[in-house]
């Protein structure tokens, strides 16, 4: 028997357009390498910024944008947010998204990686 889910999947094209928006906005690079150029400061390690965002039923970005999950360099806290607000609004969400409230709430992770190189990926909690 196959069981699907399709509830996980509604509004997965819009997050998608959102990911795509705020992923042209964020540039985390240039803040890092501000605090550490050579990356002795804060050595190999993985910085995880998680983002609470809230939209009202149009899409528009309704502040403030909530640090749910600090990654230690408030830096880059503060490109994850830079980035949302340069990235909204996201327009068209589907209805189906909108709670009670007339609101779409969601997370959001920036994850930097920093090893040989940096490596960024972001993507929906």
């Amino acid at each position: 028997e196959n069981a699907i889910n399709s509830r996980k999947w509604i509004g997965a094209s819009f997050f998608l357009r959102v990911r795509e928006a705020v992923a042209r906005s964020w540039n985390p690079e240039p803040v890092y390498r501000s605090q550490d150029p050579d990356g002795r400061v804060y050595g190999y390690k993985n910085w995880l910024t998680v983002l609470t965002i809230t939209l009202d039923a149009h899409g528009n970005l309704l502040e403030p944008v909530i640090i749910s999950q600090p990654s230690g360099l408030r830096f880059l806290d503060l490109e994850a947010i830079r980035a949302v607000r340069a990235a909204a609004p996201f327009l068209n969400p589907p209805p189906e998204i909108v709670d009670d409230s007339g609101r779409i709430r969601f997370r959001f992770g920036f994850l930097v990686e920093v090893n040989a190189g940096l490596n960024f990926r972001m993507f929906r909690f």
